[in-house]
């Protein structure tokens, strides 16, 4: 008896999971993103928007997020298969990391670039508040603190022999972001090439002052230097969760656009700062997918070549930029 009545049940049963997939659908699939991003810098800020507005979750993303401060360090990690997104990496680390005739931009295509301007900087050269230097020849003989890799030393030194200083006269040392204004304050070294979310901080406390305009700016405008990449073989093996992953962009970089004092508390809580710095600190305009530009990328790549940044034989091909 009992077995006459279990059977249909379980017919029945099998019978309403079954409407319940057919009109429901399987369970969303999730993604697992490597995202290879700075700790420090206000260019990772997209990223921490679509994590914390929930942009990554509703589309079924699980993010996991690697520091790492040195923009060749990212690009070699996604060389070694580590890493999926490069949100905020050099233009110039891409052209020139990797071996000959294989570099990373062969590996990659770059999804989105700042558009930095010389009004407001993003980045600048700082000495401190009470320092007698005046003009830019007064660095020769002098130290500079510029970031980790090639990329801010050799745009310095180009700026400087461009603005007639002698740049074999001037030494840089190569220092993380938050070491530079107690460098300075120290008397290790005699100014700093440094970026927001720093720059405003050390302006805003008094204790460094503005010495030049914008360097990356001042080679070309707006300035594409500041990239985001994403792999070629995570677009190919796994194109719904990249396809997921650059909708959360675009929405985290509108976001950032409409909801200003929002996405300045976020800014604030990530990097630990007070509200008053998070707020004045110049943001790094980003594109999204479909602003992303060729042209201007070719033309910060024909600056820094230049510049000496970037290899004379570079060429950018358009296959490069990812297209939308």
């Amino acid at each position: 008896m009992i077995k006459k009545v279990l059977i249909p049940a379980l017919i029945l049963i099998v019978v309403i999971l079954a409407i319940a997939y057919v009109k429901i659908g399987p369970p969303p699939k999730h993604y697992n993103v490597r995202i290879v991003t700075p700790p420090s810098i206000i260019a990772s800020l997209p990223v921490w928007i679509a994590d914390k507005k929930g942009f990554f979750e509703k589309r079924n993303l699980d993010i996991d997020f690697v520091d790492l401060t040195n923009s060749k360090l990212m690009v070699e990690a996604m060389l070694a298969g580590n890493a999926d997104v490069l949100p905020a990496v050099s233009l110039a680390d891409l052209a020139t990391t990797g071996d000959p005739g294989n570099i990373a931009l062969l590996h990659v295509q770059i999804y989105s670039h700042s558009r930095m301007k010389k009004n407001p900087p993003f980045e600048s050269i700082l000495v401190s508040s009470g320092s007698n230097l005046s003009r830019l020849s007064d660095l020769e003989g002098k130290k500079i603190a510029v970031y980790p890799g090639m990329t801010s030393e050799l745009a310095v030194r180009h700026f400087l022999k461009k603005n007639g200083v002698d740049d074999s006269k001037v030494n840089f040392v190569k220092l993380p972001p938050p070491e530079h204004e107690a460098a300075i304050l120290r008397g290790d070294v005699d100014a700093s090439h440094l970026y927001e979310p720093a720059r405003t901080a050390s302006l805003n406390n008094g204790k460094l002052r503005e010495f030049s305009g914008s360097v990356y700016a001042s080679l070309n405008e707006p300035s594409g230097i500041g990239t985001s990449a994403i792999s070629r073989s995570f677009l190919r093996d796994h194109p719904d969760a990249a396809k997921a992953y650059l909708a959360a962009w675009n929405e985290a970089i509108i976001y950032i656009r409409t909801n200003t004092i929002e996405s300045r508390k976020i800014l604030a809580e990530q990097l630990g700062m007070p509200q008053d710095i998070a707020n004045a600190a110049t943001w790094v305009d980003a594109t999204t997918t479909n602003e992303t530009s060729y042209d201007v990328l070719k033309q910060t790549i024909t600056s820094a070549k230049e510049a000496g940044i970037i290899p004379k034989n570079f060429f950018l091909e358009k296959d490069m930029v990812l297209k939308q």
